[in-house]
């Protein structure tokens, strides 16, 4: 029997105390810093950063660039010898920047905002001529970071995550308004991309692969055990987010081990000039941020965030999360250092506690349900921390190592004050996450440009689970896995063409795999584009399915169970997946854009269970971590296909809109070969997402301004499980699965969020948001699933979160 504590986790369980003292002297640090924050107003607005050289990390001197606002106001700087740029006195309000100079592709930044008491400061990397056809984006990217794929790759921005309405500052339910994505879970920032199922999208902070990075990982849930890839919230705030993308087709060479997705997060580095400070208060919790300089002279920064929530406010209101209680902090930061000669250095990290707690009902006229029996407890620990060193190369290229340890603990308990309705679950699972990613850049001539890396993982985990008192499963086991890669670019002498060929390799004992990539583009005009991705990817079977299990023999009337010793389901092959995707863009004048895209995938070594029967249990069909010894074979399959549409209307002269449709049809198949419909397909997703602003010039130059933002959805339901009478969420078991279908369609799916919000942008010293969020404003009742409650003796159904106002009032000085 595996024993979880300090002795099997050393290291981490270190880093997660560390996190918790730093998460106590945070409490004070911030207290401290905002009484003395007026200390440090900013005396003047400005717009400044520095322009790089995507090739090596160099400085881009003599570059202009021009600020223009959607009132006609313009403002122009160049770019120092040392790449630096400064526009003083900027005017509060929405911009696009413009970049030209001479040998690099001209740029266009869109839905730039400069505000009262806050710099706006971008590192903008600039890639060497290939295409003089401007290229217009959203996101500043980073020096040492690939570019933006053509296709398959959604840009998500911290200014997104908070004018979007009910997004929480979490850029998992920000990509849920995009194409091709569905939210999983009113709860919960779990999504299903192309009619993948949620736990097949990986996680990424700063290049390397990380464990779950979401409080609550049960949320949304159907049996309350942790999900694997999703939770209630991301557990670090959007004030920290700098360059996120949702990968959502082939995956880029580099990417692997992810089905549906992969979420590329980056932390934004602190102000390195001046200190500044952050605070937002709402109905949820408390958050507050503080960055600034170490040193100015040598342009080192900190940014650090402490969060503290608590839906308690919420429940007193009338808001129904079930009788349950749900807690969370965190805390987040990141240090940068950089060197003359020697690169740039960064050090990062964040670490979370959450909690989710439902009591028992004591009255009996009050019981309505067989969860009124229960105690339900749900705690979970998380810390993260992690380094980097990018170093430019005279040669043109450049050298990034970043490395990062997680770790997580859940533990989940359930217990029965009924004996006729006996229900003890103790479950608890500890996990870390080594992650060792090294690459290199170099440009070979004017047109082409080679990269390749190596990522090494080492994954270990113990999970124990104890049914009733006497059935226990345990799941044990440590992965090592290396990936090299490489990847070569190649520019057509006419500009218009670009291609990326590359080579994945993915070596996990016993498996190794070879994983071709290719993505092209081309340019009818300067408006039109197509483009291509293909690959294959694979994705390597979840740790805990090495489970182990013996019995206790203590109920009399109870067959003495068979004692398994070798842990079953180990050393399954790797899940293959192609995938093919085009996709066709144009470019209004006004900068606004327009995609239809086509996607096909087909997987391979699916695990399903070894039966003959029309079974429904396909890992593709599955979210949550849940232990079985129920022997599993690769004989599954899938394929997803579909199309989409999208338009986006960048924010400007007051309002922005994205709208989209997709159409998809999500499919697995069993041992026999017979084709089904999965859990995740919902048919169609239509997103609308739209907003507007009124702003009023004021005395002394202050700015009111106010605005709303609307969010709608209409889906197709989710599929269930057609026997649901034999479905309990607290006492799940394969069985069910052997001879039911997800045949049972829930009903049709619409959900509307609304934003309303005033700012104040007082002279040049701060500005505040007042904002009301409410999710669902319609009240609408979504069917979750059904299941069948013991005590009704009746199938029951489960419904999504009604209405939730947040009401909350940001500061920034």
């Amino acid at each position: 029997m595996a024993q979880l504590g300090v002795n099997v986790f050393p290291l981490s369980f270190v880093v997660f105390k560390t996190f918790i003292i730093i998460l106590n002297v945070m409490k004070l640090f911030f207290i401290l810093s905002f009484s003395i924050a007026i200390l440090f107003e900013a005396d003047a607005q400005t717009f400044r950063g520095n322009l790089k050289n995507a090739d090596n990390g160099g400085a881009i001197g003599g570059a202009a660039l021009t600020l223009r606002g959607a009132n006609g106001v313009v403002f122009q700087a160049k770019s120092d010898e040392n790449g630096e740029f400064l526009m003083e006195s900027v005017s509060t309000g929405w911009y696009d920047c413009q970049v030209e100079v001479t040998g690099f592709e001209p740029l266009t930044l869109k839905e730039i905002y400069v505000a009262s008491g806050k710099e706006e400061w971008l590192e903008i990397v600039l890639h060497p001529l290939a295409n003089a056809l401007p290229e217009v984006s959203i996101m500043a990217n980073q020096a040492g970071r690939r570019s933006l794929q053509p296709i398959g790759e959604i840009a998500l921005t911290r200014d997104q995550t908070v004018r979007f309405p009910a997004m929480a500052f979490d850029p998992g339910r920000l990509a849920a308004a995009y194409a091709g994505v569905v939210q999983q879970d009113d709860g919960a920032n779990g999504i299903s991309i192309r009619g993948n199922s949620p736990s097949t999208v990986g996680w990424r902070l700063e290049g390397t692969d990380i464990l779950n990075p979401n409080h609550l990982s049960n949320a949304g849930t159907f049996s309350d055990q942790p999900a694997g890839a999703s939770g209630g919230v991301l557990m670090f705030s959007g004030q920290l987010l700098d360059n996120a993308s949702l990968l959502t087709g082939s995956l880029p060479v580099g990417y692997s081990n992810a089905g549906g997705g992969v979420m590329d997060m980056n932390l934004r580095a602190g102000n390195d000039q001046t200190h500044e400070f952050t605070t937002h208060v709402s109905l949820i919790g408390l958050d507050v941020a503080a960055e600034g300089p170490l040193n100015r002279a040598k342009q080192s920064s900190y940014i650090a965030n402490y969060r503290y929530s608590t839906v308690g406010l919420l429940g007193q209101m009338g808001v129904s999360f079930g009788n349950e209680q749900i807690n969370f902090q965190d805390f987040a930061f990141k240090l940068r250092f950089p060197t003359a000669h020697r690169g740039t250095f960064s050090v990062f990290g964040m670490g979370g506690l959450s909690e989710n707690i439902y009591k028992h009902t004591d009255s009996v006229q009050n019981i309505t349900d067989f969860k009124n029996f229960l105690d339900i407890q749900f705690r979970s620990k998380t810390a993260i921390i992690g380094a980097s060193h990018l170093l430019s190369l005279r040669s043109k290229g450049w050298l990034k190592t970043t490395v990062t340890s997680s770790w997580q603990k859940n533990d989940y308990l359930t217990y029965s004050y009924n004996a006729l309705f006996p229900q003890n679950t103790v479950s608890n699972t500890e996990e870390t996450k080594v992650s060792w990613h090294t690459q290199l850049s170099q440009r070979i001539g004017n047109r082409q440009k080679i990269t390749a890396g190596l990522l090494i993982n080492v994954h270990q985990f113990d999970g124990q689970s104890t049914h009733g008192g006497w059935y226990y499963l345990y799941a044990t086991g440590r992965r090592v896995s290396i990936q090299p890669w490489a990847n070569w670019h190649l520019e057509h002498r006419n500009g218009r063409t670009t291609a990326q060929l590359g080579l994945h390799s993915n070596i996990t004992s016993p498996y190794a795999t070879l994983e071709p990539r290719l993505v092209g583009s081309h340019r009818l005009s300067q408006q039109d584009k197509i483009s291509l991705s293909a690959g294959l990817q694979t994705m390597t079977q979840p740790i805990w399915m090495g489970v182990g299990s013996f019995a206790l023999n203590l109920t009399p009337n109870e067959p003495t169970p068979t004692l398994l010793i070798s842990p079953t389901n180990r050393n399954l092959s790797p899940t293959k997946i192609w995938q093919i995707s085009t996709q066709y863009s144009h470019t209004f004048k006004s900068g606004s854009v327009v995609q239809w895209a086509f996607f096909y995938q087909d997987l391979r070594s699916v695990p399903t269970y070894i039966t003959d029967k029309a079974s429904a249990f396909s890992l593709l069909n599955g979210v949550e971590q849940m232990f079985s010894n129920y022997p599993l074979g690769e004989n599954g399959k899938g394929r997803n296909y579909g199309a989409e549409i999208q338009y986006q209307r960048y924010f400007g002269q007051g309002w922005f809109m994205l709208a989209n449709a997709t159409l998809l049809r999500s499919e697995f198949g069993n041992r026999g070969g017979d084709w089904q419909r999965s859990k995740w397909d919902v048919g169609q997703v239509l997103n609308l997402t739209t907003g507007r602003e009124w702003a009023k010039v004021k005395p002394s130059n202050k700015i009111r301004t106010l605005g709303f933002s609307l969010r709608t959805v209409y889906s197709g339901g989710l599929r269930d499980l057609s026997n649901t009478p034999f479905r309990n969420p607290f006492n799940p078991d394969i069985r069910p699965y052997l001879e039911a279908t997800y045949s049972q369609k829930l009903p049709d799916y619409f959900r509307a969020d609304l934003r309303l919000y005033w700012k104040r942008n007082l002279g040049n010293k701060r500005n505040s948001i007042l904002a009301l969020d409410l999710q669902n404003v319609s009240n609408q009742q979504n069917v979750a699933y059904y299941y069948y409650d013991n005590f009704r003796n009746s199938t029951q159904t489960k419904y999504q979160l009604g209405l939730i106002p947040n009401l909350g009032w940001k500061l920034e000085f």
